[in-house]
């Protein structure tokens, strides 16, 4: 396959770990060494996994096209009912279940009558741990259930450790829930701070935010309606065709075509 051209879409790295040492993190930089002995060009789909290619595999060229998502309907509304907040994802330490009980915890004691809801499934110890924590675990669920669970939310809680680009913040974003994220790689690249949600360092600044958001919801209507709107145009499907077409050079051959 001399004159192939090869394009290689990661969609979350596995450079991007951040449960690993440096040994193990450089016999996966080997790995990608090796298998880019053929010429190939990497694909990343935020500029934090951009950035990791970049540093670990500087001699092969990186692009950037961001995620998208389909759309989503709009939010319910939830008024008078005890305020929800959800996570959506696998139980594992990626996304930070552990640190998902200290905050719910945290937050049950000023707000006893919320919910804190991990949509998902994984680990049967770290379930159990969550659950412990007054978490409600739905185990894995289809697409139309999951975002049924998000129409009647108020918050989404990202505590992720690391993503590539977070398709289920996006999908957060899309039904107007306000977002409270862990400051990470890939959340950072989706959330901008106190315009289209919030980020958080530590676990009480993530409390902090739960309990400002259900005591200003007016506040958090505005931000989730922003995000929202940044969602169906920054992350449309359309938007990702468009990016791909011309990367791969569809669109050149087309309008070459036209012409």
């Amino acid at each position: 396959l001399p004159n192939t051209r090869f394009l290689y879409l990661p969609h979350c790295i596995s450079l991007m770990r951040r449960d690993i040492g440096p040994v193990r993190r450089f016999a996966f930089a080997a790995l990608e060494w090796i298998a880019a002995i053929k010429t190939c060009e990497y694909i990343a789909c935020s500029q934090s996994e951009q950035s990791e290619i970049q540093r670990y595999v500087p001699f092969r060229t990186t692009h950037l096209v961001e995620n998208a998502v389909l759309s989503t309907t709009t939010k319910r509304t939830t008024e008078g009912k005890a305020k929800k907040i959800v996570t959506v994802g696998q139980i594992r330490p990626q996304k930070g279940p552990l640190d998902f009980t200290v905050i719910a915890r945290a937050v049950l004691k000023t707000h006893p009558n919320a919910e804190f809801v991990w949509i998902g499934d994984g680990d049967p110890a770290i379930r159990q741990r969550l659950e412990a924590a007054g978490v409600r675990v739905t185990g894995w669920l289809g697409r139309a259930d999951v975002l049924d669970e998000l129409a009647l939310a108020d918050v989404y809680l990202s505590t992720a450790h690391w993503e590539g680009m977070p398709v289920s913040v996006i999908e957060a974003m899309y039904a107007e829930l306000p977002v409270v994220a862990s400051s990470c790689a890939g959340n950072v690249d989706v959330i901008r701070h106190g315009r289209t949600g919030w980020l958080f360092h530590t676990h009480d600044e993530a409390a902090a935010l739960i309990a400002n958001l259900f005591a200003d919801p007016v506040e958090a209507s505005r931000v989730a309606s922003l995000a929202r709107a940044e969602a169906h145009t920054r992350f449309a499907s359309d938007r990702y065709i468009s990016e791909m077409d011309r990367l791969v050079g569809v669109t050149e051959q087309r309008e070459a075509a036209a012409n």
